[in-house]
């Protein structure tokens, strides 16, 4: 599982092609103000809320060799 993380997004460029994942929202904070200073325009604090995984593989190890299914 993985946790919770921020990203900087620019409001003209919108997210970098390579996102940082930031693992504090001060460490976002931080790196928006940062480009924020350095660039024009707005720098936003995007935060991880959730996700969707595809997991269709399953492995089942049998401990018992009377178990084996052939």
């Amino acid at each position: 599982m993985t946790s919770k993380f921020w990203i900087v997004v620019s409001d003209g460029r919108g997210p970098a092609t390579w996102p940082h994942k930031h693992m504090t929202e001060v460490e976002a904070f931080t790196e928006a103000k940062r480009l924020a200073s350095t660039s024009t325009g707005r720098f936003f604090v995007m935060e991880a809320i959730g996700a969707s995984e595809k997991n269709d593989v399953k492995t089942v190890r049998y401990v018992d060799h009377d178990e084996i299914p052939f």
